[in-house]
């Protein structure tokens, strides 16, 4: 099972930002940053330069500035990779491959289905694989404003079976169940304070799961 979760105004031992708290004290280390790795005019002479037109220098300055950016990304990387993190662990930094070189290559396709109605999706090259996808999701995830769960084998309690993926790869240590909903503990007001999390039913009074954001402004 894998929990994402963002909390609003919380303390600085929340994991979000004491990874950031890590981060920004190993990139500021008292070294300086190199930036100008790659020259819009590498490989010309003063003639050549000249002769640019207007589009072509325009195309070397975007090209540089490319160019430099991974550059430096990948060196921010290599500081931040194997470093101390804010629990004890060491944290591993990666750097997006550019866009013509990432394996996903259906960014314009898959922004059509997002935006194509229920009806129009399936006119959109690559459906069903989206379709699939989107499937997926719906039977193993709960989304909410704030968190993102997706929990294996879930797909019995909403389909009455287990999916293809879920039944080809069984558990391979104890079964786990949805992590319950933050809740208050009433006894501790005036003060704000929310119950443990061992002490926190999944389900509300009535016998049903709670709402997906029931309670996030925490």
């Amino acid at each position: 099972m894998t929990r994402l979760h963002l909390a609003m105004v919380d303390s600085s031992y929340n994991e979000v930002e004491s990874t950031n708290a890590a981060v920004g004290n190993t990139l500021v280390d008292g070294g300086g940053i190199k930036w100008d790795h790659h020259s819009p005019f590498e490989g010309l002479s003063e003639e050549e330069i000249q002769q640019l037109s207007l589009d072509e220098y325009s195309t070397r300055m975007e090209n540089a500035m490319e160019s430099n950016a991974f550059r430096v990304a990948t060196d921010l990387a290599c500081r931040v990779d194997d470093a101390p993190g804010p629990g004890g662990d060491f944290m591993k930094a990666h750097v997006t491959p550019k866009q013509d070189r990432q394996f996903f290559f259906d960014k314009a396709y898959l922004d059509r289905f997002v935006a194509a109605s229920k009806s129009q999706k399936t006119a959109v090259p690559g459906h069903a694989y989206y379709m699939k996808l989107q499937q997926f999701i719906d039977n193993h995830y709960e989304i909410g404003d704030l968190f993102m769960e997706y929990l294996k084998f879930d797909c019995k309690e909403r389909l009455g079976h287990c999916c293809d993926f879920c039944c080809d790869r069984d558990w391979v240590s104890y079964p786990l169940q949805r992590i319950p909903r933050p809740l208050p503990d009433y006894t501790k007001l005036p003060n704000y304070h929310y119950l443990l999390v061992k002490n926190v039913s999944l389900l509300d009074s009535q016998g049903n799961p709670h709402k997906i954001d029931d309670y996030q402004s925490f």
